[in-house]
C-alpha cells in the first residue's frame, strides 16, 4: 500500500522529511508543488511525480528536517533517468534559505533543460554561471539502477555517479572534483529532493513523469 505524507511530513530512509505544498506555484520553474506527488510505494521507495490534474501540471519537492553538515550524501535511484522527458528536472541538492545569494547550493541534477540533445547529467556548485563550477555527463550510461553521491568536506566538494548491477556490482559513470578554492561551509543547509518542469512548461511528451529513490544515506565527515 502506498504511504502519503501526514501533515506534510514523511519518514523515508529512517529520516523525517518535509513535503512542499505550493498550490499557487513557486520557484523553481515556477511550478505548482503538491504533497500528493510525493509518497512511499509498497516497497518503501520514495516516489516523486510530475502529474496533471484538471488541466494543470504539478511537481514534487521535499527536504530533510535537520541540517546534516559536512559528510557524504548518497541516493539510489530506481529506473532509467535517460528516459525522463527533456522538460523534467530531478534535483538532489543542498540548500540554505538563510544564506543568499548562493544558498550553499551543491547540485546533482538529471536535466536536459528542454533540449533532447543535452547529456542530461549535471554537477554544479553555485553560481552555475561560472564554467569551472559545473560538469555534465550522459544519463544513458546509468541504466536502470544508479547511485549518486555528494561529498562535502571542509577542503573540497566531490560529485560522483555509479551504475549499479546485481550482486553489488557497480561502475563509475562520472566524477567531478570542484576546483574552487573556498568551499562553502554547511551552515544550515538542508538536503533537498525535487522533481519539476523546466520553466514550468508541460512535458514535451505530454505524459506524466515518475522517479523513484530507494535509499538515502548520510555519513558524517571525519577528520
Amino acid at each position: 500500500m502506498d504511504t502519503f505524507s501526514e501533515d506534510f511530513f514523511l519518514d523515508f530512509s529512517s529520516r523525517r522529511w518535509l513535503v512542499s505544498d505550493a498550490p499557487a506555484g513557486k520557484s523553481p520553474g515556477p511550478n505548482i508543488f503538491l504533497p500528493d506527488n510525493v509518497y512511499l510505494d509498497a516497497r518503501e521507495r520514495l516516489v516523486l511525480r510530475i502529474s496533471q490534474r484538471n488541466g494543470s501540471w504539478s511537481s514534487a519537492e521535499l527536504h530533510l528536517t535537520e541540517a546534516l553538515g559536512y559528510g557524504r550524501y548518497e541516493i539510489i535511484v530506481e529506473g532509467d533517468p535517460a528516459k525522463l522527458d527533456p522538460q523534467a528536472v530531478f534535483g538532489f541538492f543542498t540548500y540554505d534559505h538563510l544564506a543568499p545569494p548562493l544558498y550553499r547550493e551543491l547540485d546533482i541534477e538529471f536535466a536536459r533543460w528542454a533540449d533532447p540533445g543535452h547529456p542530461g547529467g549535471n554537477y554544479t556548485v553555485q553560481p552555475y554561471t561560472l564554467e569551472e563550477n559545473k560538469s555534465v555527463f550522459p544519463l544513458e550510461e546509468l541504466g536502470s539502477r544508479s547511485l549518486h553521491r555528494i561529498e562535502w568536506m571542509p577542503d573540497r566538494v566531490e560529485f560522483s555517479s555509479y551504475a549499479l548491477g546485481r550482486g553489488g556490482w557497480e561502475r563509475e559513470v562520472a566524477r567531478f572534483i570542484w576546483p574552487g578554492e573556498t568551499v562553502p561551509d554547511p551552515g544550515t543547509a538542508y538536503l533537498h529532493l525535487n522533481f519539476w518542469l523546466f520553466r514550468g512548461a508541460p512535458p514535451q511528451s505530454g505524459e506524466p513523469q515518475v522517479l523513484r529513490v530507494s535509499e538515502f544515506t548520510f555519513t558524517p565527515f571525519q577528520n
